[in-house]
């Protein structure tokens, strides 16, 4: 029982965090067709992982290490919404520095 209800809740985020996807996916599509000149997503450090190296700054050409459902449903969307700036050009990659 105790597995059921462990594979239910993954299955419920899994879940969840697609819809959110898309969802973000879909507003810069329709924010495309319908104009728009700049879509401005905001994703989250954690595609990038949950850590880096002293005194290393994420860039924005490092490596996507998403670790869990939500850096990868962030993942996933930035990657839809960059295939969409190549058609649109509405968006563009912006990673955030923390000092």
């Amino acid at each position: 029982e105790q597995i059921l209800l462990m594979l239910h809740h993954k299955l419920t985020l899994t879940m969840n965090y697609t819809k959110l996807m898309l969802i973000h996916f879909k507003l810069g599509q329709t924010g495309a067709k319908a104009g728009v000149k700049r879509f401005i997503f905001i994703s989250s450090v954690k595609v990038n992982g949950e850590t880096t190296s002293k005194g290393h700054f994420i860039k924005p050409d490092d490596n996507y290490i998403p670790t869990d459902l939500y850096a990868l449903s962030k993942y996933k969307a930035e990657q839809g919404l960059l295939g969409l700036a190549k058609e649109t050009r509405i968006v563009r990659r912006c990673v955030n520095t923390f000092f």
